[in-house]
């Protein structure tokens, strides 16, 4: 299921060049494709970028005999105890342009268990995409089906994508494996960032009055560990400028830059502002938490981000409305394409949301 930041599987089943061609090495199928592939993709640093899942799916008999005769399932099963010259032979016989090892069943088995294992995940993916555009209007039709236990879990899992409930699994899992004891910040922390703020009010008019607590900057932490000292401090902070060294660290650190789409299926969903506008200040309508709050552009309800409660995200589960604007950096989110978006018909929401937060058009 899609992400904040996509993940890339690639599937491959280990010792799939078990199966080549035993007279020669000119055939047009080449049984080290697979390894060339993950060579390449590893060369051109792609590789680490990817989640590799070496398949430990293999199809049954029952499986196979779905699509193939028994006939064809028996002669296979034969040449598993050939020699080389008799496997020759068979392929030269039976077969036209065909080339058997011992090995061969045992790796069509393992090709057939792959695809089988990623099929429910791709169904998935795919109702949710159409849920989008859709507006969540979907009717999924059964037609035909061979493997009972492969299209049974696809259906569980298109019907999780429509109730929601494949993501709220996601997000689940998520908190679990990045969960964390609560967070102890130190009071100078707090203090630096009041600071900060004090300083900018003059500026930015979205800061007068803003009180820097721990709810209000969206953390979850302890509060003794928060010195509540003075809003309106202006002290400059006790910790030392970053050193050469520090710099030259920082500086070789990987370089990463987010470029939005300029064109999505989406755009349509977008609805003329609301008569009073966009209000850049207002709190989540579910928690009240002001920190990552974003405004559907298409109900323009607000919500808090999913480093927050994830009440924009759980808005767009729940109506498939698919465009999210920040109220913090006036950034436009789109959920299904997973990826930001600017375009001229953003335009308006983005400047209504800008003279808002900071008492002035949006530059042109």
């Amino acid at each position: 299921m899609p992400s904040d930041e996509m993940e890339t599987f690639i599937y491959f089943n280990e010792g799939d060049d078990a199966h080549f061609d035993l007279e020669e090495d000119n055939h047009p199928e080449k049984p080290a494709r697979t390894r060339r592939i993950l060579k390449t993709l590893k060369e051109s640093g792609v590789l680490e970028k990817c989640i590799e899942k070496n398949s430990e799916r293999v199809a049954t008999d029952e499986e196979i005999r779905m699509v193939h005769t028994k006939k064809m399932l028996d002669h296979l099963k034969k040449t598993e105890t050939m020699k080389d010259e008799e496997l020759m032979e068979e392929a030269k016989k039976e077969f036209n342009s065909i080339f058997l090892t011992r090995d061969t069943l045992k790796v069509a088995r393992k090709a057939i268990g792959a695809v089988l294992e990623v099929t429910p995940e791709t169904f998935a993916l795919m109702t949710y995409q159409l849920s989008s555009l859709a507006s969540g209007r979907v009717i999924t039709v059964l037609e035909g089906g061979y493997n009972l236990t492969s299209i049974s879990n696809s259906a569980l899992a298109v019907c999780e994508v429509l109730q929601n409930r494949a993501m709220l699994r996601r997000l689940r899992d998520e908190k679990e494996q990045f969960a964390t004891k609560p967070i102890k910040l130190e009071s100078s922390s707090i203090k630096t960032i009041r600071e900060v703020c004090a300083l900018q009010q003059k500026y930015w008019s979205i800061l007068k009055g803003f009180q820097v607590t721990p709810s209000t900057v969206g953390l979850n932490i302890e509060q003794e560990s928060v010195e509540m000292s003075d809003q309106s401090s202006s002290g400059s902070s006790s910790a030392p400028p970053p050193s050469y060294q520090d710099l030259e660290l920082m500086s070789m650190g990987p370089a990463h830059a987010v470029v939005p789409l300029s064109e999505c299926p989406h755009l349509d969903q977008v609805q003329p502002l609301p008569l009073t506008g966009i209000d850049a200040s207002t709190t989540c309508s579910d928690c009240k938490i002001g920190a990552e709050v974003w405004t559907c552009l298409t109900c323009y309800q607000y919500n808090c981000g999913r480093f927050v409660n994830e009440h924009a995200l759980m808005h767009h589960l729940s109506s498939s409305h698919p465009m999210a604007l920040s109220m913090a950096d006036l950034s436009v989110w789109c959920y299904p394409c997973e990826a930001y978006v600017h375009n001229q018909i953003l335009i308006p929401a983005k400047s209504s949301a800008h003279q808002s937060k900071f008492g002035e058009q949006m530059p042109s």
